[in-house]
C-alpha cells in the first residue's frame, strides 16, 4: 500500500483499467478483505468509519509497495469526498475520457459536488509521460 488509513484514495488507471492502490485500515475494509461483505455493501455500512489502526504520536511502521511507473499511467490522489459519492465506474470513465489532467480533476470535483459532496473533495490527477 502506498498510503493507509481512512479518507485518502489512490487509484491507478493503467491500460484502461482502474486499480485501487490503497487500502483503508477500517473494520469494514477488513470485512471486505475477508469476503464477508462486498465493496458495494461497505460503502453503506454503518461502521465504515471505524478505524482499526491510527497514528498516535509513537513509532509507526509504514506500509508501502514499489511500483514501476509506465508511460500512459494516470494516477488519481483523492479524498473520500470523491470516492464515497462517485462510483468507481464513473471515476474510470472520467479518467479515460478527459486527456487534460486539470480538466479531468475539475470534472471529478464537479461530479462529487453534484452527488451532494458531503465531505471535503480533493482531487489530483497525474500522468506518467515520456519526456524524450
Amino acid at each position: 500500500d502506498l498510503v493507509r488509513g481512512g479518507g485518502v484514495q489512490v487509484p491507478l488507471l493503467r491500460e484502461g483499467q482502474l486499480q485501487q492502490m490503497t487500502r483503508d485500515d477500517t473494520f469494514v475494509q477488513m470485512l471486505v478483505d475477508e469476503g464477508v461483505i462486498t465493496p458495494e455493501q461497505a460503502s453503506h455500512h454503518p461502521r465504515r468509519a471505524v478505524v482499526t489502526q491510527a497514528l498516535q504520536g509513537g513509532d509507526a511502521t509504514p506500509a508501502y509497495t514499489f511500483m514501476r511507473p509506465t508511460v500512459g499511467d494516470r494516477w488519481l490522489l483523492c479524498s473520500d469526498g470523491l470516492s464515497n459519492v462517485v462510483s468507481a465506474e464513473t471515476i474510470q470513465e472520467t479518467l479515460s475520457g478527459y486527456p487534460d489532467p486539470e480538466a479531468c480533476a475539475r470534472r471529478l470535483v464537479d461530479l462529487a459536488l453534484r452527488a451532494g459532496g458531503p465531505d471535503n473533495i480533493t482531487v489530483v490527477v497525474a500522468d506518467v509521460v515520456d519526456e524524450e
